[in-house]
């Protein structure tokens, strides 16, 4: 009988067990809901955060824009929305033009958030809009778009995902970029002249075979990059494939073999003991410093140049194959060539810039120095060579027409008196300026130029290094190009270079700020 008793009492409880499992499940139901929406709502927020970033465009020395920020639209899904994959994928991927394995891949990859597809148009956002798939939803991004492509790849530079600068000026001035004080950030660059330049570059390389190289032009008196094209070249907008060791940026890496740099030097320090002793002017040759070699008067033939050739370097100057054979180097030359920079960086406002480096010793015959282990950057050596032909002001090269107070670049300068600065200046006085721009002047307009082995790699090929200003009586660019891996060296490749003086013509032309 009590046991007949008890089974209300057991019936009861079994009724209470299970309505208290009904309310929990419906709660958890209810809080799983809210809770994925609220998820949902937090990953589409995070997204359109990390993806929405405010970047100045960046533009030319005229205004023409070069890197801006566009906006584009993205397919979207929310994993704990979206009804299961068999229900919707084939849907989705016919709107799409996408394969429905290729949406399950990238559906699969992750948890919670995921992009289908990025840079949709217009009809294919309104198709997924209309399907009102619960869970898939469209973004509009904001990223960063180079007009130019490649063109300015080694100058501009490119950003992430993120929007953050990795390379170039994009890294340089982040945060200038970021500020939004300001929607445009000028370079120095012209837009017009670095396409001219880029397929000359180019052109030239495939009619000597070479396999890279690089060519600047630069404004004399200020520092002004106008030009900076290198090759190869990358996609900043596939920056992920980019690779530092595949696609260096030549014109400031220690690439450069500037063995002639020392004939510059001993030339302007025969010129200098001529212009103190005017009494011995009259005679056709100069006498030298002690110990060191006498070279001709300062008076040069215009056009009569010399194709100098000492095994695999050769030389088209001034100065015969005789004249260069008789020189002997002092040390002092070493002071010289740190005064005017080499063995250190510029301190141009691009990132990965290369010192270079210098001999222990210089002193020796030029056949001894050519053998002697120097290297330097392009730029480093065209602000050296811009010194030489404008009174020793040594100018820093920079990209970015503005500083980091958004006003014009500081003309910051490294020279007083008219000499360079170092250990050991080099003094140019005006008269000696104007016999060093005559000495280098070419009635053709053609550069100097050297061909040599490259100090950086290690088959037989040649570099060939070319340097240059217009025009020729005042100065207002100079220039100098490299071509490296260079497998064709013919008799007349001076020649050849003809088109490099009619570039420069074009640059000096632009209004600069001196």
């Amino acid at each position: 009988m009590r046991e007949k008793r008890r089974d209300p009492y057991r019936f009861l409880l079994v009724a209470f067990c299970l309505i208290g499992l009904v309310v929990a499940l419906w709660y958890w139901q209810a809080v799983r809901k809210a809770g994925g929406e609220d998820s949902g709502e937090r990953y589409k927020n995070a997204a359109a955060g990390a993806a929405v970033q405010f970047r100045r465009s960046i533009v030319d020395r005229a205004g023409a824009v070069l890197a801006d920020q566009t906006a584009s639209l993205s397919v979207c899904a929310y994993h704990i929305n979206t009804p299961p994959l068999e229900q919707w994928c084939g849907l989705v991927a016919s709107i799409l033009h996408m394969q429905c394995e290729d949406i399950r891949s990238r559906f699969i990859s992750t948890q919670g958030f995921v992009y289908l597809k990025h840079d949709i148009s217009e009809a294919e956002a309104a198709g997924v809009k209309k399907a009102g798939i619960p869970g898939i939803d469209i973004l509009e991004i904001m990223h960063r778009t180079y007009l130019d492509g490649p063109l300015f790849a080694h100058v501009i530079g490119f950003v992430d995902q993120k929007g953050r600068g990795l390379d170039g000026i994009e890294y340089q001035y982040d945060e200038i970029l970021r500020n939004k004080s300001r929607t445009v950030f000028p370079v120095t660059i012209e837009r017009g002249l670095q396409n001219l330049v880029n397929n000359v570059l180019k052109r030239q390389l495939q009619v000597f075979q070479g396999d890279s190289g690089c060519f600047v032009i630069m404004a004399i008196e200020n520092g002004e990059i106008l030009a900076l094209v290198n090759i190869p070249f990358y996609d900043p907008e596939r920056y992920w494939e980019y690779d530092r060791a595949k696609y260096p940026n030549f014109a400031i890496s220690a690439r450069l073999n500037p063995s002639f740099f020392p004939v510059f030097l001993q030339w302007i320090a025969q010129r200098r003991a001529a212009l103190n002793h005017p009494e011995r002017s009259s005679s056709s040759q100069i006498p030298a410093e002690k110990g060191k070699a006498a070279l001709s008067d300062y008076n040069v033939t215009p056009g009569a140049w010399s194709d100098a050739t000492f095994g695999a370097f050769r030389m088209y100057s001034p100065w015969s194959d005789a004249e260069m054979r008789s020189m002997v180097f002092q040390q002092d030359i070493l002071n010289d060539l740190w005064g005017l920079g080499f063995g250190q960086v510029t301190g141009i406002d691009l990132p990965g810039e290369e010192a270079g480096s210098l001999p222990a010793s210089m002193a020796g015959t030029w056949d001894a120095v050519l053998e002697q282990y120097m290297a330097a950057t392009p730029v480093q050596t065209l602000r050296a060579f811009s010194a030489l032909i404008n009174r020793g002001k040594l100018v820093p090269p920079h990209v970015a027409l503005m500083d980091s107070n958004n006003s014009v670049f500081k003309k910051i300068s490294y020279w007083d008196g008219g000499m360079v600065t170092g250990p050991k200046a080099v003094p140019i006085t005006e008269e000696l300026g104007m016999r060093l721009r005559e000495a280098f002047a070419n009635e053709d307009g053609l550069p100097l130029v050297f061909a040599a082995p490259s100090p950086v790699r290690k088959d037989n090929n040649i570099q060939i290094t070319a340097l240059g200003f217009y025009p020729q009586h005042a100065p207002v660019v100079s220039y100098i190009f490299v071509m490296d891996g260079v497998q064709r060296l013919p008799d007349q490749y001076f020649k050849l270079l003809k088109p490099l003086k009619d570039v420069a013509a074009k640059a000096a032309r632009f209004p600069l700020d001196g």
